[in-house]
C-alpha cells in the first residue's frame, strides 16, 4: 500500500516503588499478570505462598520464578476472584 510502520513501543513497564512489607505467615498471593510476577520475584524471595494466577502466561511465570503451588485461572480476573 506504499505505507512504512514504524515499529515503537507505547508501554514501557518499569517497577519504581520500593515497598516493605512483612509477609510473614503469608499463605497466598495473587498475580494478574506475569509482569507482577516479575516484579514480585525482583522484590521478594518469598515462594513458599501459593500463587493465584488470572491465566497460562502468569501461571507460567509464578512456576518458572520457583513457586511450586500455583492456581492457574482461566484469563479472567472476576473468575479468579471467585475461584479465591
Amino acid at each position: 500500500m506504499g505505507i512504512d510502520p514504524i515499529v515503537s513501543p507505547v508501554l514501557d513497564i518499569n517497577f519504581r516503588a520500593r515497598i516493605d512489607v512483612d509477609l510473614t505467615g503469608t499463605q497466598a498471593l495473587v498475580f494478574t499478570s506475569a509482569n507482577g510476577v516479575r516484579f514480585f520475584t525482583e522484590a521478594s524471595t518469598l515462594r513458599a505462598a501459593k500463587a493465584w494466577c488470572v491465566g497460562p502466561s502468569t501461571a507460567a511465570a509464578a512456576r518458572e520464578a520457583g513457586f511450586a503451588a500455583v492456581y492457574e485461572g482461566a484469563g479472567d480476573a472476576a473468575a479468579l476472584a471467585a475461584d479465591i
